[in-house]
């Protein structure tokens, strides 16, 4: 892929990793686009969308989606099923995005550390069983790390390292109550405290605490189980420790579970953050540009010693000017606009009043070509600026 497609499928990726959509203008945002609305990403977006079908993975553009809605604009879904030749199922292939594991896709050269975790503040956790995705994973007791979890999880959140005996039964496991040197590091949660954190409550074990003040919010699977609690190298003795104890890992012990291999999986009763519907700004700006190539306005109908001028209005007026000389048409052509005049005002209705008034002066002094654009010759120029903008 060029550079702009595969800093837009990496992004997407690592988006795809937080369960998190994006919207048109969050992605032109962030790869630095020309037009904050995202206008003209269609062609590499459609590129990001032929490498996934090429390759056979989860389509990362259907989490691009219009601003407001879980979905991309109804124009962009049609593009892809024109593009794909079939029929997509947005909700499927985003579920489909997100339960991939996007560090095995080489060309986009992401690894662990891309996945936004925070291994500084990370806690053990003896277990039953690690499902995340079928049921809730936050029946902890205390072992003396009670305070210490709450605190760091009161700020930020905290990961919990599940070890789990992943070749015996949950209920028997749970019948043994005591925990085995067998079990196998299976997966992490990330942990958050969504209720105020309450101090020194009375009469209160830790486990309460710990599950009316926290949840899991994200989760992710080792590939492989890589460890037993037995191998961990400031391995602690586990003899009297029950399931659904914590215990503090050491940085040496976290440093080697940063070897392996994760993939992020959904978590039970999460839903799919929506990105908030943001209204563009008021367009109070009045603009008029000119474009004075003479070899272009011989090649047109433009009277002679005419120039193409357009009048319009926008929110962001240096913006607008690199969308028309950025746009297909005007790459091809040579068309290339200079700014001429301009005027701010205090309402988007009397600036659509100033550009209703400067149309109707165009129309019937100069010469109209099409849509927005006139043709004026010098003189026209100075008097529609003088007219329109200065009245």
């Amino acid at each position: 892929m060029e550079e702009l497609p595969l800093k837009i499928a990496r992004l997407l990726a690592k988006s795809a990793t937080k369960k998190s959509l994006t919207t048109y203008p969050q992605l032109a945002d962030a790869v630095g686009w020309y037009n904050r609305t995202g206008q003209g990403l269609g062609r590499p977006l459609s590129v990001v969308l032929e490498f996934c079908e090429h390759e056979r993975i989860p389509l990362l553009t259907s989490i691009v989606c219009a601003s407001g809605t879980a979905s991309p604009s109804p124009r962009g879904v049609a593009a892809m099923q024109q593009l794909l030749q079939r029929e997509v199922d947005i909700p499927q292939e985003q579920a489909a995005v997100y339960r991939y594991d996007w560090t095995a896709v080489d060309a986009l050269g992401l690894n662990t550390s891309d996945l936004d975790m925070n291994f500084t503040r990370v806690f053990g956790l003896f277990a039953s069983e690690f499902l995340p995705e079928h049921k809730p994973q936050d029946d902890f007791s205390s072992v003396g790390t009670d305070a210490e979890f709450l605190s760091l999880s009161s700020a930020k959140p905290v990961l919990v390292a599940h070890f789990c005996q992943p070749q015996i039964s949950p209920v028997l496991v749970q019948r043994a109550e005591t925990v085995s040197s067998a079990a196998r590091l299976m997966g992490l949660t990330e942990i958050s405290q969504t209720w105020p954190k309450i101090s020194n409550p009375p009469d209160r074990t830790f486990s309460n605490q710990v599950e009316q003040s926290s949840a899991v919010k994200r989760a992710w699977r080792f590939m492989r189980p890589p460890l037993a609690i037995s191998t961990l190298v400031d391995h602690k003795p586990i003899e009297g420790l029950r399931i659904n104890s914590l215990f503090k890992l050491s940085n040496r012990e976290v440093g080697e579970i940063l070897q392996y291999d994760l993939v992020e999986v959904e978590v039970y009763g999460q839903l799919r953050e929506v990105p908030p519907y943001a209204p563009a700004e008021p367009a109070i700006h009045t603009y008029m540009v000119i474009c004075r190539n003479d070899q272009l306005a011989n090649a047109t109908k433009a009277p002679a010693g005419n120039f193409l001028v357009k009048i319009g209005v926008s929110n962001d007026r240096e913006r607008r000017l690199q969308e028309l000389n950025g746009n297909h048409i005007a790459v091809i052509f040579g068309i290339r606009f200079q700014k001429y005049a301009s005027g701010t005002w205090a309402t988007q209705s009397m600036a659509l009043e100033a550009e209703r008034r400067a149309h109707e002066w165009c129309h019937a002094n100069g010469t109209h070509a099409s849509g927005e654009y006139f043709y004026l010759h010098e003189k026209q120029l100075n008097q529609a600026a003088s007219f329109v903008f200065n009245s």
